[in-house]
């Protein structure tokens, strides 16, 4: 906030009068604002290890489960989810935490992942 208001001083006139007051007040409320909103959107979250993803038994061996564990973490959950626990996009969304187009964009995404892993096994 500071580095803004030196940055316009030649804005400011009086130093002593209350629209420079007004003025520095303006600008360190909305530097505040700008924080919070910034640290509200990019929470951290502590690592929990005792909290469980989502279960699925892989039975025999295959080339499409063979692709679908190698597929990135958010892309594997997304395909596990969507097509074997048999979620709606709508309801992904819910459990991941995302808006709707976020999750339509997610499963669009992993579906051409695994489309393309399948693809180098050479069994399409």
């Amino acid at each position: 906030a500071f580095l803004n208001v030196a940055e316009n001083m030649k804005k400011i006139g009086e130093p002593k009068c209350p629209k420079t007051k007004g003025y520095v007040v303006t600008i360190v409320e909305n530097k505040a604002i700008d924080l919070y909103r910034r640290h509200k959107r990019h929470q951290m979250l502590e690592l929990n290890d005792t909290v469980q993803g989502i279960q699925v038994i892989y039975e025999g061996e295959n080339t499409l489960t063979a692709c679908i564990l190698k597929l990135p973490a958010r892309y594997r959950e997304a395909i596990l989810l969507r097509y074997v626990q048999g979620y709606s996009v709508k309801e992904m969304a819910s459990i991941l935490g995302l808006s709707f187009a976020a999750a339509s964009k997610l499963d669009q995404r992993a579906k051409a992942r695994l489309k393309d892993l399948y693809e180098k096994e050479g069994k399409l």
